[in-house]
């Protein structure tokens, strides 16, 4: 399959011919080959936007002969390495011969931005340079770049759109083609394409809460949900269908199947409070938003139990699944967490104040607290290092950290605590020492680490006083300086996550 190919038919990805010798020139064809399995195996399930034994076969197509299947195809394979080097534990990476992987990620990532713009990718539009885009993010994010990271999905929205992989329509039988290798192709790229077209989604949904916004509205694509399938051509196809797999078979779509359904609650949730306008605009606006709330909570309480088995039980039967199961199964409750303090984050605060709103405060401390305990509870191996170097992860943790403190600084004094006070701490600054650790590859965890830090001192300045007299935005001024170079990302977790949860509730509203 030629990844690159127009979805209509058009051929946009004719070979192009390149020295054999180009990617030794960053690595050697062995060192390649080595972080391409290691990307199939190890890092394909965050992602799922590659359909790795076509990419392995377009590799080695590129090994032996110099050709690519289009000219967008070397910085899709810039950005794998990349994107491996960057997550993939240093000590597994030196026993490829690879040292300082970092700087050499940072390299390649720059070289596939490069590659990108030297093939026009925004004139020449190609289903490769969005793939390519999707798996910038892992990079770009924690390198601070999100502001650019953010321009570039917008245009690989466009890009999509032009391509019409939102207008995929649902899954049908091919038919006029008896040639069971182009069936078996053509079942394979239009599964790729559905896995690009969620994947933008899932980045453009799951943000709305940080932005009151979103670009892909749910009237205007008619593209399914990816299949739930094996990515080995023996296993994803038979009588000329994708062979679709229980959602307790672990697939590589699996971890990105549930994340595309939290986004359509999260889109549905944004358009159930946009409709009711702001609370100042109606009687008891507080609490008909706080009952759409409840609602959101419900239904992503129904989507955790919906999930495979193997990310809600830990004794799941290890012997068919990933050995980075137990990692993945972490994250996922970390990336549910941050789901729900997404969902009651205009509450959060209300909830140390009214009884009313008291179901947020329950809620969103219980998670909070298990999401870490259980992330902290990871052996410290390769596949820990993969989750905690994830991008998300710093954000969710830090957003779950915050959360924890919200009990200690806005709990009245004399009022019995959720979570007892040495607990809290002990699990706070446990996280602001596993970021810590990051700080030299992340600029997400260093922000997060100094956001934490501040709150630590907060508490022990207030711990006698009215929590509602500190000064929060001198805590924002002190992360900005801490980091000038400013992005988007880093933003929403100090001004909108914040700020917002403060704010918002109590413009033109009484609070009761």
């Amino acid at each position: 399959m030629q990844l690159g190919q127009h979805p209509r038919g058009a051929d946009s990805s004719a070979s192009s011919p390149q020295s054999p010798g180009s990617p030794n020139q960053v690595l050697p064809v062995s060192q390649a080959r080595a972080l391409i399995k290691y990307h199939e195996e190890s890092l394909a399930w965050m992602h799922n936007v590659v359909h790795c034994p076509t990419f392995r076969d377009e590799s080695e197509l590129f090994f032996e002969t110099g050709h690519v299947v289009s000219p967008f195809w070397l910085p899709l394979y810039y950005t794998i390495l990349s994107t491996t080097l960057f997550l993939a534990l240093p000590s597994v990476l030196s026993e490829y011969g690879i040292f300082n992987p970092e700087k050499l990620g940072e390299e390649l990532y720059r070289k596939s931005i490069e590659a990108l713009f030297a093939a026009n990718f925004m004139a020449s539009h190609s289903l490769i340079s969005v793939q390519t885009t999707c798996l910038l993010i892992h990079v770009g994010h924690n390198l601070g770049e999100s502001d650019f990271i953010a321009t570039l999905m917008g245009s690989a929205i466009r890009i999509a759109q032009s391509l019409g992989l939102h207008r995929l329509g649902p899954d049908a039988p091919i038919v006029g083609v008896t040639d069971t290798n182009e069936i078996s192709r053509r079942l394979i790229e239009r599964e790729v394409q559905k896995r690009v077209w969620w994947f933008l989604i899932r980045q453009d949904w799951l943000q709305i809460p940080f932005l009151n916004t979103y670009t892909i509205h749910a009237t205007q694509f008619n593209t399914p949900m990816p299949n739930l399938c094996h990515d080995n051509p023996k296993d994803m196809i038979r009588d000329g269908s994708i062979v679709e797999q229980d959602v307790d078979t672990f697939t590589q779509s699996s971890y990105t199947s549930v994340h595309n359904h939290i986004s359509v609650l999260i889109w549905k949730t944004q358009d159930r409070l946009c409709s009711l306008g702001h609370p100042s605009k109606m009687v008891d606006g507080l609490r008909k938003l706080y009952e759409e709330v409840i609602i959101a909570d419900s239904e992503l309480k129904k989507i955790m139990k919906r999930m495979p088995v193997f990310y809600r039980e830990d004794n799941a039967n290890l012997d068919v699944l990933p050995p980075h199961i137990t990692q993945q199964r972490r994250v996922m409750l970390l990336s549910m967490c941050h789901k729900f303090l997404t969902i009651h984050r205009h509450f959060q605060v209300p909830s140390f104040k009214d009884p009313w709103f008291s179901f947020t405060k329950i809620s969103c401390l219980s998670i909070a607290r298990r999401c870490l305990q259980e992330l902290f509870s990871l052996p410290n191996d390769e596949y820990t290092w993969i989750v905690r170097s994830m991008w998300t992860t710093s954000t969710h943790m830090v957003a779950a950290a915050v959360s924890l403190m919200f009990e200690e600084l806005f709990t009245e004094e004399g009022e019995s605590m959720i979570i007892d006070r040495g607990e809290i701490e002990s699990l706070v600054r446990q996280c602001a020492h596993s970021l810590g650790e990051m700080c030299g590859r992340s600029e997400i965890a260093r922000k997060g680490v100094s956001i934490i830090d501040s709150l630590l001192d907060l508490t022990q300045d207030l711990r006698h006083n009215n929590a509602g007299q500190f000064d929060l935005e001198k805590i924002i001024r002190h992360v900005r300086e801490d980091a000038p170079a400013q992005t988007h990302l880093q933003m929403d977790l100090a001004e909108i996550d914040l700020l917002e949860c403060l704010n918002w509730p109590c413009q033109g509203a009484s609070g009761r």
